[in-house]
């Protein structure tokens, strides 16, 4: 059965319970089954603004990713990591499903 591209649209809200008072990097990857990218986005910077995080007071963050008609050629499991620093700091699966109808 030949691609039929859809219009799958979801949002990614990701927290952060710690980042001190240096500048970090974040970066998000959405791979498939055999780690080929569908998303990688461009690391982008963050910094508390002079905010001095102590034990007692965490700093922490809130990002919301929006992507819109991407394209998922494949049924199957994609995993999607998050990069702190280019070190990986976690990440979750979800599961792509092709629906077959009769012809």
């Amino acid at each position: 059965m030949p691609y039929i591209p859809g219009v799958f649209s979801f949002s990614i809200i990701a927290g952060f319970d710690y980042f001190d008072e240096n500048p970090h990097t974040v970066r998000f990857e959405l791979r498939d089954k055999d780690s080929r990218p569908v998303i990688v986005t461009e690391e982008f910077n963050v910094q508390m603004n002079g905010a001095k995080p102590t034990n007692a007071v965490k700093a922490e963050m809130i990002v919301n990713l929006d992507f819109k008609n991407l394209e998922f050629k494949t049924s199957g499991e994609y995993h999607m990591e998050v990069f702190i620093d280019d070190k990986p700091k976690g990440g979750s699966s979800l599961i792509a499903s092709q629906i077959l109808r009769g012809e």
